[in-house]
């Protein structure tokens, strides 16, 4: 990936609109406009629910109680490059333009186009396989052990930090 050196990793969660200005991003992370971005919130489902994003550590499941929490842009769907995979998307099967999570780069690049903050109801994060963690929390951890798991990836230690923060608070975090 041009501008990603050997051994770092790109993790992007966000539902941009549309436009040329956000194009080549998104080129870049595997994926292309399919529609312009919803406002309302949709199901995210998993289209290969076997996939490590999905299972190691955490099962995640689908995230299909979403609220609406009036953000300018919830979803944007798109389409998987030749290059990239769509791993989840707008539909409960794989169908062209729904996607809303790509693979690319060799596997060091995740997009993620739907607000993973929209996964609670009335504030409370959504835990809809009942283990006690937020799904949205898993999917983030996925996320993180996948790429740090890819050859050639060099880990950065981090001491260990708690799950949540206060309000308000400060975390100072010092990478080795």
């Amino acid at each position: 990936m041009e501008g990603l050196p050997v051994g770092r990793l790109a993790l992007a969660s966000y539902a941009p609109g549309g436009g040329e200005w956000a194009d080549p991003l998104w080129a870049t992370l595997g994926a292309s406009f399919a529609a312009e971005a919803g406002r309302d919130t949709q199901p995210v489902y998993r289209w290969n629910a076997a996939h490590p994003l999905f299972t190691t550590p955490n099962h995640v499941p689908d995230f299909t109680a979403l609220t609406d929490d009036e953000w300018a842009i919830n979803v944007t769907p798109g389409t998987a490059l030749s290059t990239a995979t769509a791993l989840g998307g707008l539909t409960e099967s794989e169908e062209a333009g729904q996607a809303t999570i790509f693979l690319h780069n060799n596997k060091r690049t995740i997009l993620t186009t739907f607000l993973t903050a929209d996964a609670h109801i009335d504030f409370t994060p959504n835990d809809i396989d009942e283990d006690g963690v937020p799904d949205a929390v898993e999917y983030w951890e996925n996320q993180i052990v996948f790429l740090l798991n890819q050859p050639g990836v060099t880990a950065v230690r981090f001491p260990d930090v708690a799950r949540t923060a206060t309000p308000g608070a400060a975390i100072r975090n010092n990478a080795r």
